[in-house]
Protein backbone atom coordinates (compact mmCIF):
# COMPACT_ATOMS: atom_id res chain seq x y z
CA UNK A 1 0.00 0.00 0.00
CA UNK A 2 1.49 3.40 -0.95
CA UNK A 3 2.38 5.75 1.85
CA UNK A 4 1.40 9.39 2.10
CA UNK A 5 4.98 10.41 1.30
CA UNK A 6 5.13 8.37 -1.91
CA UNK A 7 1.77 9.82 -2.99
CA UNK A 8 3.09 13.36 -2.44
CA UNK A 9 6.17 12.52 -4.49
CA UNK A 10 4.02 11.13 -7.28
CA UNK A 11 1.84 14.25 -7.30
CA UNK A 12 4.90 16.49 -7.41
CA UNK A 13 6.42 14.43 -10.23
CA UNK A 14 3.18 14.52 -12.21
CA UNK A 15 2.88 18.29 -11.72
CA UNK A 16 6.49 18.77 -12.84
CA UNK A 17 5.92 16.51 -15.87
CA UNK A 18 2.82 18.51 -16.85
CA UNK A 19 4.75 21.78 -16.48
CA UNK A 20 7.58 20.48 -18.70
CA UNK A 21 5.17 19.11 -21.32
CA UNK A 22 3.41 22.47 -21.44
CA UNK A 23 6.73 24.11 -22.35
CA UNK A 24 7.50 21.42 -24.97
CA UNK A 25 10.05 19.46 -22.93
CA UNK A 26 10.01 15.95 -21.53
CA UNK A 27 10.79 14.61 -18.08
CA UNK A 28 14.19 12.87 -18.19
CA UNK A 29 14.40 9.19 -17.37
CA UNK A 30 15.54 8.50 -13.80
CA UNK A 31 19.00 7.06 -13.30
CA UNK A 32 18.32 3.67 -11.78
CA UNK A 33 20.93 1.49 -10.06
CA UNK A 34 22.96 -0.42 -12.61
CA UNK A 35 21.91 1.84 -15.50
CA UNK A 36 24.35 4.67 -14.97
CA UNK A 37 27.64 5.11 -16.80
CA UNK A 38 30.76 4.00 -14.94
CA UNK A 39 32.56 6.85 -13.22
CA UNK A 40 35.87 7.74 -14.82
CA UNK A 41 36.98 11.09 -13.34
CA UNK A 42 40.40 10.75 -14.97
CA UNK A 43 38.88 10.56 -18.47
CA UNK A 44 37.87 13.82 -20.18
CA UNK A 45 34.59 13.65 -22.11
CA UNK A 46 36.28 14.29 -25.46
CA UNK A 47 38.53 11.23 -24.93
CA UNK A 48 35.71 8.72 -24.36
CA UNK A 49 35.38 7.57 -28.00
CA UNK A 50 39.15 7.08 -28.20
CA UNK A 51 39.08 5.14 -24.92
CA UNK A 52 36.26 2.93 -26.20
CA UNK A 53 38.17 2.19 -29.41
CA UNK A 54 41.43 1.50 -27.57
CA UNK A 55 39.74 -0.70 -24.96
CA UNK A 56 38.24 -2.87 -27.72
CA UNK A 57 41.62 -3.17 -29.41
CA UNK A 58 43.96 -3.48 -26.41
CA UNK A 59 41.90 -4.08 -23.29
CA UNK A 60 40.80 -1.66 -20.60
CA UNK A 61 44.03 -1.52 -18.58
CA UNK A 62 46.23 -0.90 -21.62
CA UNK A 63 43.78 1.70 -22.99
CA UNK A 64 43.84 3.54 -19.65
CA UNK A 65 47.65 3.49 -19.62
CA UNK A 66 47.80 4.86 -23.19
CA UNK A 67 45.30 7.65 -22.50
CA UNK A 68 46.99 8.65 -19.23
CA UNK A 69 50.38 8.76 -20.98
CA UNK A 70 48.94 11.01 -23.70
CA UNK A 71 47.34 13.31 -21.12
CA UNK A 72 50.61 13.56 -19.18
CA UNK A 73 52.51 14.40 -22.38
CA UNK A 74 49.97 17.10 -23.29
CA UNK A 75 50.28 18.63 -19.79
CA UNK A 76 54.08 18.56 -20.03
CA UNK A 77 54.07 20.29 -23.44
CA UNK A 78 51.59 22.91 -22.20
CA UNK A 79 53.79 23.60 -19.16
CA UNK A 80 56.86 23.98 -21.40
CA UNK A 81 55.02 26.40 -23.68
CA UNK A 82 53.85 28.42 -20.68
CA UNK A 83 57.37 28.51 -19.19
CA UNK A 84 58.86 29.57 -22.54
CA UNK A 85 56.30 32.37 -22.85
CA UNK A 86 57.03 33.50 -19.30
CA UNK A 87 60.82 33.50 -19.93
CA UNK A 88 60.55 35.30 -23.28
CA UNK A 89 61.66 38.94 -23.12
CA UNK A 90 58.61 41.17 -23.43
CA UNK A 91 58.45 44.11 -25.82
CA UNK A 92 57.94 47.60 -24.42
CA UNK A 93 54.28 47.57 -25.53
CA UNK A 94 53.70 44.22 -23.82
CA UNK A 95 55.30 45.55 -20.64
CA UNK A 96 53.05 48.61 -20.75
CA UNK A 97 50.01 46.40 -21.24
CA UNK A 98 51.03 44.27 -18.23
CA UNK A 99 51.48 47.35 -16.05
CA UNK A 100 48.12 48.74 -17.25
CA UNK A 101 46.50 45.42 -16.32
CA UNK A 102 47.84 45.77 -12.78
CA UNK A 103 50.67 43.30 -12.97
CA UNK A 104 54.15 44.24 -11.90
CA UNK A 105 57.13 43.52 -14.09
CA UNK A 106 59.19 42.13 -11.21
CA UNK A 107 57.49 39.59 -8.98
CA UNK A 108 59.64 40.02 -5.88
CA UNK A 109 62.91 41.78 -5.09
CA UNK A 110 65.45 39.59 -3.32
CA UNK A 111 68.43 41.66 -2.17
CA UNK A 112 71.72 39.82 -2.10
CA UNK A 113 74.69 40.28 0.10
CA UNK A 114 77.64 42.04 -1.50
CA UNK A 115 80.79 39.97 -2.13
CA UNK A 116 83.20 39.66 -0.43
CA UNK A 117 81.37 39.33 2.86
CA UNK A 118 84.20 40.85 4.92
CA UNK A 119 87.34 42.85 4.41
CA UNK A 120 90.89 41.75 5.16
CA UNK A 121 91.83 44.49 7.57
CA UNK A 122 89.14 47.07 7.91
CA UNK A 123 88.55 50.27 6.01
CA UNK A 124 92.22 50.92 5.14
CA UNK A 125 92.52 47.86 2.91
CA UNK A 126 90.47 49.66 0.29
CA UNK A 127 93.38 52.07 -0.18
CA UNK A 128 95.77 49.35 -1.31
Amino acid sequence: MPTARSLRRARLRDAYRAELEASGQALPMPILPGRCAPRTPWLPAERRPQFRRLSHENGIDEAKRIILAELAEERRVAAEVKAAERARPKTFEEQLALVAAGRGLVATFTPRRADPAMTLGGVATGAL
